[in-house]
């Protein structure tokens, strides 16, 4: 991606629309952007971001923190980018979320979010028009998404030490998007996943078979009981101890089944003594109660015969009984008929007698005519009216029911009115508490932004507290190792030169041992003279070499010793170095960020303000989140009041239209009542009275016709009663007589038959007298007592004959011996019992074992390599390394192969980054920490030691290597720019130089550099620049195509 022109309107600093031409660099393909701080340098590059991504450069930077303060209300905030990507050019607007003054009326309205896409060419194409289609379009077209473009095309402030500094952790996760890694941690998932449905199968089947085996009867096996207590069971063996225990149980399961049936033969032979027993002593309880019942029937003889003669009696007396009965019945008829001849004849001389009343009161009723005829006239003159009557109560009833109809709907109509007023005043105050809200929010908006920014603050002033103390902890050690090697130093140099003294002393001791040798005409070996005029004295207090030697050997020991104090010396000075750096880049970090009244503050006041705005700040997040979450109420309030409104709205119309119908009703039911009100009387126009008054006539008339014709009625009635009498004492007088002869001749027949069967008197024959049914019932107990007599007799005898000369045998015995017997067979059974389920519970158990066990080892065997791969997959293996990270950890190597080329440079050979290959203490997880390479000292040390100026190097040089080799495996991406905000400030003069050199080779292949910076030397090597200048009115830009000297 190569930008091509950049417009900015009330977007940070920028008040006006800004445009910032990048093709004015023609050729060039390096710039600076240069400036005063807070002017305006890092908004070009975030504009850039944000009309690509719809996000700033940094992090602490959202869409609608951009809004520019020197911006009037009516101009809105915008960015538009022209830029050009595989030889295509597009065009892209942006606009973040923002508040706008109102069209109409007072105050603000927020508007959304927008954005919009084209490709340029001959014609203009719209390819998305909303954000989200905007954005899936530029990820499609660029090929990355913001994280990696901050990664590898635009590193802003703060950014640079992110991937250089990160432990293993972070760095995956920024590798991992970069490379699109995730397919491989998916495939840690899969068998870490495998590996616990098998681990967890095989626990499963493992306390299932522990289960089983907890249930194992083991009694009678002592070494299987003993298995049993073992911590750690041998499966084999007991399995094997098991079946042993089961085949002898089995052995006792079939002994227990003998002794139960010999015992059975035993039980039954007893049984059948006791049965033959019983039944003997049976037959002879029964002959001693048959002779007892003999007697008794014996005693009850004369009481039978007495019967007998009673018998005899009732049944003679049972012939004459009919007669006596007929005699009785035809007495009943003859009274009966008498007292109906009687009552009949009353009857008639009643009848009679009414029937002269009636006769008189007709004679009444029919004098009664002129009466009949007046009250006829006056129902027709009635009749006559009734159908205007009737009209005028329905009219009547109207016109009141429309009156009042219109007085309740002039009532609701009013009532509604009043209300659709109160609603229309809470809808107004629902949109004044909802366009709170909306400020609310983004207040809350606001507010959260600045408790990042200050929480950032807050963590990199304690950050720079804690560094400052290492920093003096520092200083304290290299002071402490300064003075030590100087001390050392000292030490030294004494020695070195005692050590000096005794080496002249021995050299001139050994000139003058070697000058008593000499003669004369004999050479010097030192000088070959062979004149020796002037020959040395003979030395006294020559050193001996054991001498020399213990001094020699003290001198050594305090160089080795030094040669230990340099290394803890330049160590703690790289240390304390490195820390000042540090802590220099820190406090630089921290006083760019801090408002310039505030710079001038101890750093535990700075932490103490920051701590305390903090809290302000949640404390406000709290009442605006409190305030915020009343939003969807309000809004459902709102739509809930705005239906109320238009239902209203609706009644009232309605109500307004039935009105008036109603109206224009009553006014012709009104002049209807007027026209009958002149027809009918007033005393008349009551439907009630009308209809009593014509009922009270129609009832007369009804009264006096009803009145005649009862009348009329009663005297036939009368007539036809009294000849209906008359009929009735003829009939009765006739059956009278005829019941009186037949009276006669059965009275007579019984008084004859009553003597032929032998009774002398009429009281003999009722005391002889029986019912039928009893005497059978006498007769059926002669009968039975005459047949028991003889059954028991029968019976009697035969057991006599049976039962002679047999004794009462002894059951008690008999009993007891089968008591016992039945014990035995008890005992052995449930013997029998427990050990048959005690065999088949074993033998269940040992199946069930033997199917575990077949599961487990097929799940152990699929586990031997699932489990493995799993555990190297997901990094535990010898270096902590998932598979993943193994991969990323290769992309890491290949980056750092082409960072290193870059920074090799930079510092002239002193810095080489390597990846961290060992393991990390305890269980964290490595393989992708970053160390540095100091040739300086030979030994390696992690990143974050770098000095600031170090640092910016490394990263730098990191993040040009990444860039190349994501674009080398990420064909589509292309690389054409590189932006850089900040860090050559912390470069000596010949980092500086080699930076720069480093950018030029960058830029010689074509790739476009932007950097963001104060260095002077910058703007003199680099002959194109933007220059940010800060005005009253807002931010401006100009560029300077030429070369700017210091």
């Amino acid at each position: 991606m190569r930008p091509l022109k950049l417009t900015m309107q009330a977007f940070g600093p920028y008040a006006n629309k800004q445009e910032v031409d990048f093709t004015q660099l023609g050729e060039k393909t390096m710039f600076v952007v240069s400036g005063a701080t807070g002017a305006g340098k890092t908004t070009i590059f975030d504009g850039i971001s944000f009309a690509i991504y719809g996000r700033a450069s940094g992090d602490d930077r959202g869409g609608s923190d951009l809004r520019s303060q020197f911006a009037d209300d009516e101009t809105l905030t915008e960015v538009t980018l022209e830029f050009q990507l595989r030889e295509k050019r597009y065009f892209i607007k942006r606009s973040p979320q923002q508040e706008k003054k109102k069209s109409r009326g007072e105050g603000t309205t927020t508007q959304g979010a927008k954005a919009e896409l084209y490709e340029l060419g001959d014609e203009e194409t719209l390819l998305a028009a909303n954000v989200r289609d905007v954005e899936e379009k530029i990820n499609e077209i660029m090929k990355i998404d913001c994280h990696q473009f901050r990664q590898i095309m635009m590193i802003p402030q703060g950014e640079f030490r992110k991937l250089l500094v990160s432990d293993s952790k972070d760095k995956e996760k920024i590798l991992q998007k970069l490379f699109h890694t995730e397919h491989y941690k998916r495939i840690e998932d899969a068998l870490k996943e495998k590996a616990g449905q098998l681990r967890k199968e095989v626990e499963k089947s493992v306390h299932e078979r522990s289960t089983y085996i907890s249930r194992i009867q083991a009694e009678g096996n002592d070494h299987l009981q003993h298995l049993l207590k073992e911590d750690h069971i041998n499966i084999e063996q007991l399995l094997e101890h098991l079946s042993i225990l089961v085949k002898d149980d089995e052995a006792k399961l079939k002994g227990f089944s003998n002794e139960i049936t010999s015992r059975e033969e035993k039980r039954q032979f007893i049984e059948k003594e006791i049965h033959h027993g019983n039944h003997l002593i049976e037959q002879l309880e029964a002959k001693e109660r048959i002779l007892s019942q003999k007697e008794q029937l014996q005693s009850q003889e004369q009481e039978f015969e007495h019967v007998k003669e009673k018998i005899q009696l009732a049944n003679k007396a049972l012939v004459i009984a009919q007669l006596e009965e007929q005699c009785l019945e035809i007495d009943r008829q003859v009274v009966t008929k008498d007292q109906e001849l009687k009552n009949a004849n009353n009857l008639l001389d009643k009848l009679k007698s009414e029937l002269q009343h009636k006769e008189s009161k007709l004679k009444v009723e029919e004098d009664k005519v002129s009466e009949r005829e007046a009250c006829q006239k006056g129902i027709n003159e009635l009749q006559a009216l009734e159908k205007d009557i009737l009209s005028f109560s329905t009219v009547e009833k109207d016109v009141n029911l429309l009156g009042k109809q219109l007085s309740k709907m002039s009532s609701e109509k009013e009532t509604l009115e009043e209300q659709l007023v109160t609603i229309e005043e809470r809808s107004e105050a629902l949109l004044q508490e909802k366009d709170s809200i909306n400020e609310a929010k983004l207040e809350k908006s606001d507010l959260s932004m600045k408790l990042v920014k200050e929480t950032t603050m807050l963590e990199k002033i304690r950050e720079l507290l804690k560094n400052k103390a290492k920093l003096i902890s520092f200083e304290k050690h290299f002071s402490a190792c300064e003075d030590d090697r100087e001390d050392l130093e000292d030490e030294l140099e004494e020695e070195n030169e005692r050590l000096q003294e005794l080496f002249d002393a021995w050299n001139k001791g050994q000139a003058s041992l070697l000058a008593q040798k000499l003669t004369e005409e004999d050479p010097c070996p030192v000088c070959g003279s062979k004149h020796h005029p002037d020959k040395a004295n003979l030395h006294e207090g020559m050193p001996t070499d054991e001498e020399i030697k213990e001094v020699q050997k003290s001198v050594k020991q305090l160089e080795q010793k030094k040669q230990k104090l340099d290394a803890s010396y330049y160590e703690a000075k790289s240390q304390f170095e490195t820390q000042m750096d540090l802590v220099i880049a820190l406090a630089d970090e921290v006083s760019e960020q801090l408002p310039y009244q505030l710079r001038s503050y101890a750093l535990e006041e700075l932490e103490e303000q920051c701590d305390h705005q903090c809290l302000a700040f949640k404390n406000k997040l709290n009442e605006l989140e409190a305030k915020t979450k009343k939003a969807e109420q309000v809004e459902s309030d709102i739509h809930t009041i705005n239906e109320k409104r238009h239902s209203l709205k609706a009644q009232l119309s309605k109500v307004v239209e039935q009105y008036e119908g109603q109206y224009t009703s009553y006014v012709e039911k009104r002049r209807d009542l007027d026209r009958l009100s002149e027809t009918i009387p007033e005393s008349l126009r009551n439907v009630e009275e009308f209809k009593k008054k014509l009922t009270g006539e129609q009832d007369r008339m009804n009264a006096l016709q009803s009145a005649l014709h009862n009348a009329q009625k009663a005297v036939n009635e009368s007539l036809q009663q009294i000849a209906s009498a008359e009929g009735t004492i003829s009939s009765l007088q006739k059956v009278v007589s005829e019941l009186a002869n037949r009276q006669k001749q059965l009275k007579k027949a019984f008084n004859e038959k009553l003597q032929e069967v032998g009774f002398n008197s009429l009281i003999e024959y009722s005391q002889a007298k029986l019912p039928e049914i009893e005497i059978r019932k006498l007769e059926a107990s002669v009968q039975a007592y005459r047949e028991e007599v003889r059954s028991v007799t029968d019976r009697y005898n035969e057991l006599v004959t049976r039962l002679e000369g047999v004794e009462k045998p002894d059951l008690e015995k008999l009993y007891e011996q089968l008591n016992a017997i039945n014990t035995e067979i008890e005992q052995l059974q449930e013997n029998r019992n427990i050990l048959y389920h005690k065999v088949k519970t074993n033998s269940s158990i040992i199946v069930a074992i033997e199917k575990i066990n077949s599961e487990i080892a097929s799940v152990e065997e699929q586990y031997k390599t699932v489990g493995e791969l799993a555990n190297i997959a997901t990094g535990k293996n010898t270096y902590r390394v998932t598979f993943e990270r193994y991969v990323l950890a290769a992309f890491l190597d290949e980056i750092l192969v082409a960072a290193n080329a870059r920074l090799n440079k930079m510092t002239s050979g002193r810095y080489e980054l390597q990846r961290k290959t060992e393991r990390s203490k305890g269980t964290a997880q490595s393989g992708l920490e970053l160390l540095v390479f100091d040739q300086y000292t030979g030994k390696t040390r992690h990143v974050k030691t770098l000095s600031g100026g170090e640092s910016f190097k490394a990263s730098l040089s990191l993040a040009l290597g990444l860039a190349d080799i994501v674009q080398s495996f990420s064909g589509g991406v292309s690389m054409e720019t590189m932006f850089i905000d900040e860090g050559f400030g912390t470069l000596d003069a010949e980092s500086l130089e080699n930076a720069i050199e480093t950018l030029v080779e960058i830029q010689s292949t074509g790739r476009l550099v932007g950097i963001i910076s104060h260095v002077p030397e910058l703007k003199e090597r680099i002959d194109a620049r933007f220059e940010v200048l800060s005005t009253q009115a807002g931010s401006i830009v100009e560029y300077y195509g030429d070369t700017i000297s210091g």
